[in-house]
């Protein structure tokens, strides 16, 4: 696989988390009338954007550096960056199950952080073109 085809596994990855990710966020977000929750998800979404902006640029980066003209599916991302997003699933998942949870978190939390992703995916796909 060439460089535009990781560009493209890693925009389809980020593509599908934000989808599976603001599917839940938007209904609870949509859902809530607390002018408070809207505010929060509006900075939660800010602060994953310029987390994601950087993320995304590193791994660009990463991608663009990489000597040869094929490689492995799996090289779009570090080792570590594989153990982030396992923690990150697994947290969310959990954080989906335990009862009682308010939906004030998932309307705050969800959106900004599947905005985020999109935003990464976005620069995934702008990154093939280039």
């Amino acid at each position: 696989m060439g460089k535009r085809g990781l560009y493209l596994l890693s925009a389809l990855l980020w593509s599908f988390a934000s989808y599976k990710i603001l599917g839940k966020g938007l209904p609870a977000l949509i859902s809530c009338h607390s002018w408070w929750v809207i505010l929060l998800c509006i900075l939660i979404c800010t602060g994953f954007i310029m987390m994601f902006h950087k993320v995304s640029e590193n791994y660009i980066k990463r991608i663009r550096n990489l000597e040869g003209e094929r490689f492995a599916p799996w090289k779009f991302m570090s080792l570590k960056g594989y153990f982030v997003i396992g923690f990150m699933m697994t947290l969310g998942i959990v954080c989906g199950h335990i009862p009682g949870m308010p939906g004030e978190f998932f309307a705050s939390l969800y959106p900004g952080l599947g905005s985020g992703l999109l935003y990464g995916a976005i620069k995934f796909y702008k990154a093939i073109l280039s």
